[in-house]
């Protein structure tokens, strides 16, 4: 018969298998399942990235976006802090293509402004040079009724009969003297009237649908 002790130590010895066994099996499921875990963590991050990139190729070829629009959705990448040289050469690309809309437009509307005021100075000039015409021949006219015919052409060329008409008496530097206001109706009907006209216009200032709302003049 077997003794008590070896029975004991042959059952301590069995135990100690099984521990060991049971050891392995719990690091064995730990491992498939930080395994499994990092596999799911990858394919999310390559799912990520190829998203990414499906985005900023289809922004780098967009040409109906505003760059405000494209801006704000190369910021909706970005904001994502994607990890990858592919997702961050792409994003280089697409600033920068952002960047040289912006200037192209930015250029355009200068050169669209300064077309704009060539084309004001223009109308200035001519209605300047057609004004000084107008005010030398109702000084000059023959006749009340000619006068009066030369003043209704003149008032159609101001925003209102009221338009504020400014004399300047003296002009040294930015210091200018003005004589009293007065409006354009009542300085028409006084060249009328004096049968002189001897001032030069000095300035125009025109109203958004291209009438006179202001008119200065100074001594020839």
């Amino acid at each position: 018969m077997k003794t008590l002790k070896n029975i004991t130590k042959k059952l301590n010895f069995s135990t100690y298998l099984l521990l060991i066994v049971l050891v392995s099996f719990a690091l064995s499921g730990t491992s498939c399942k930080a395994k499994k875990e990092a596999k799911e963590k990858a394919r999310i991050e390559a799912e990520r990235v190829a998203k990414a990139i499906e985005e900023l190729n289809a922004l780098l070829i967009d040409e109906v976006s505003t760059p405000d629009q494209l801006q704000s959705k190369l910021d909706a990448v970005k904001i994502r802090k994607i990890q990858n040289e592919e997702v961050n050469g792409l994003i280089e690309l697409n600033q920068k293509r952002i960047d040289e809309k912006r200037a192209k437009i930015e250029l355009e509307r200068k050169k669209e402004e300064e077309k704009k005021k060539e084309e004001e100075k223009k109308v200035i000039l001519k209605t300047d040079e057609q004004l000084d015409l107008y005010l030398q021949q109702i000084a000059t006219a023959p006749t009340a009724d000619v006068a009066n015919n030369l003043i209704t052409k003149v008032l159609e060329m101001f925003a209102s009969p009221t338009a504020d008409v400014l004399i300047i008496i003296s002009k040294a530097g930015s210091e200018v003297d003005y004589d009293k206001p007065t409006n354009i109706k009542t300085y028409l009907n006084y060249v009328k009237d004096q049968k002189l006209y001897s001032k030069r216009i000095e300035a125009l200032e025109m109203d958004n649908s291209g009438k006179i709302k202001l008119l200065e003049l100074i001594n020839r």
